[in-house]
């Protein structure tokens, strides 16, 4: 008996469905929309700021919202920049929105940082979160 060489037109059917079948679930990854893309980044960056609050608020201890919000936004816009306005920071601190900005804003009466994040209309945020301080938590005499 000889050996046949080469696929069969099962084998090769089977081949031709599993690329299509990938192929269906990466296309959407090249083609998602710019103006999605930049809003999942504006969110991306609320979480990370919102993260990066509620470590300062644990570690350090006696600083105030102002000077915790302040540290946050130095940190983050050594690294992030604004996904919309690729020349503006990403982090603002108490400022009026620009498209794809963060703002901080410190509430020190309430012990709270209100994070809110812009897309391409800066009038309402894509994504609002609020980090508190711990109840106990309490500020030193200058706020550092």
């Amino acid at each position: 008996m000889k050996k046949k060489k080469g696929f069969t037109i099962l084998e090769a059917i089977v081949i031709a469905v599993i690329l299509a079948v990938a192929a269906l679930f990466s296309i959407p990854v090249f083609f998602t929309p710019e103006k999605q893309k930049q809003e999942a980044t504006v969110r991306a960056n609320v979480s990370i700021a919102a993260s990066a609050a509620a470590s300062g608020f644990a570690v350090k201890t006696g600083a105030n919202a102002e000077r915790i919000a302040e540290a946050v936004i130095i940190k983050l816009n050594n690294t992030t920049k604004n996904p919309i306005e690729k020349d503006e920071d990403a982090y603002f601190l108490n400022s009026s929105p620009v498209k794809g900005a963060v703002v901080l804003i410190p509430d020190n009466e309430e012990k709270l940082i209100k994070i809110k994040g812009y897309g391409e209309t800066p009038d309402e945020p894509l994504l609002t979160k609020i980090i508190r301080a711990p109840d106990d938590y309490q500020y030193t005499k200058d706020g550092m």
